[in-house]
């Protein structure tokens, strides 16, 4: 599962600003209340509508290797390189399957 990659994955270079952009509009999606921070539930929710099954133990890698300030959230800043990993696995899925 690729949710083990999360951990090993540190992007060195930071995402376009089209990236971002197209990523925060993600980010805003995903977060229902409007706070500006990803919780537990919202993440749950996510994975129920994309039909991916997360476990506690998915959540607790998300957390432990994305929220950088420990503060049970994920905000913009420390989702966008769990994004970028996603975007990058499915572009490099597609480049196999062409061949």
């Amino acid at each position: 599962m690729f949710l083990n990659l999360v951990g090993k994955y540190h992007s060195e270079e930071p995402v376009d600003k089209k990236t971002r952009a197209h990523f925060k509009k993600i980010f805003d999606e995903i977060d229902t209340n409007g706070d500006g921070k990803l919780s537990v539930e919202e993440i749950k929710q996510l994975a129920q509508k994309m039909d991916k099954g997360i476990d506690i133990q998915d959540l607790n890698r998300i957390k432990y290797h994305l929220d950088l300030d420990d503060d049970l959230y994920l905000e913009l800043d420390e989702f966008i390189p769990f994004l970028d990993l996603i975007s990058k696995n499915m572009a490099a899925r597609e480049k196999m399957q062409e061949k």
